[in-house]
């Protein structure tokens, strides 16, 4: 059976003032998923193998795209934020690592996403809290 539930991330507060200060700032969202100004919100299901899957879908850029955070094909499982790999270079890459707190996660930047930030975050800056509130 599938649950309806909500993925709500603090995204690294750093990063989302540096986008919104910018001119050019933009969200693109679609499927319910919304930027509240502090955190992205998207709906969820949870799978019968306990993954939680995005059926929204967000991206936060500035600087003409060149700066963004796209929340695509998300999902949370094996202890991390999966998304829809913007390189193609495979189906998925993991954009954060998960541990676990009294209040959800608490995220850092897994290995093999800083290259989405051309470097400026490395792997292992914290990231933010995450939840997942289950309907």
């Amino acid at each position: 059976m599938v649950r309806e539930a909500m993925i709500e991330w603090h995204v690294k507060d750093t990063l989302l003032g540096y986008l919104q200060r910018n001119r050019d700032f933009r969200v693109d969202a679609a499927g319910g998923a919304e930027f509240t100004g502090t955190a992205v919100r998207l709906p969820a299901v949870v799978r019968d193998d306990g993954a939680v899957e995005a059926t929204g879908r967000i991206a936060l850029s500035a600087h003409g795209g060149a700066l963004s955070l796209g929340l695509v094909g998300a999902v949370v499982r094996d202890g991390a934020l999966w998304i829809d790999d913007p390189l193609e270079e495979a189906d998925k890459r993991r954009l954060v690592e998960l541990t676990e707190t009294a209040d959800g996660y608490e995220t850092r930047l897994a290995a093999d996403a800083d290259i989405l930030f051309l470097y400026a975050y490395l792997a292992g800056t914290p990231f933010g809290s995450l939840r997942v509130v289950s309907g």
